[in-house]
């Protein structure tokens, strides 16, 4: 009987392993609010990339947000940051470029997880040069 549940026990575990998330952490180091429109990513090495879903969401300034991203049966799960908003009165997105969307490919505005490194941050952060221009600037970083 004790096998029994052990087993089942074991299986359960199991289950729910599988059905883990992995983390991704969308932070602005900037003193105002930037809306954010994202993707998530899959990836398996010698496949093509497959995208799903869009959602919205805004990170306050000086603060982050925290996106689970489940990792269903793909070696690489993560998000791709697929336009901003300078800010929450701006009725335009701004689409970034399809370079810097690219994922698991040149370095852009996107995090790969997987079973390794479950986690990693995209960081934003604003430049104001006078009153009518800025420069938003995305980096990324792995966390170990």
């Amino acid at each position: 009987m004790k096998l029994v549940k052990l087993a089942l026990l074991a299986s359960l575990i199991g289950v729910a392993g599988s059905a883990m998330a992995n983390e991704v952490t969308i932070e602005n180091v900037s003193n105002h609010p930037v809306p954010v429109r994202y993707q998530f990513a899959y990836h398996n090495p010698g496949q093509s990339v497959v995208y799903k879903g869009i959602s919205e969401t805004v990170v306050y300034g000086n603060s982050n947000i925290k996106i689970e991203v489940p990792t269903d049966t793909y070696k690489h799960a993560g998000i791709t940051v697929l336009a901003v908003k300078k800010d929450l009165t701006d009725p335009q997105w701004h689409t970034l470029p399809e370079s810097a969307r690219q994922f698991d490919g040149e370095p852009g505005c996107w995090i790969s997880t997987n079973a390794k490194r479950a986690s990693g941050n995209i960081i934003f952060t604003v430049f104001s040069y006078g009153k009518k221009h800025e420069s938003l600037t995305c980096s990324t970083q792995i966390a170990q």
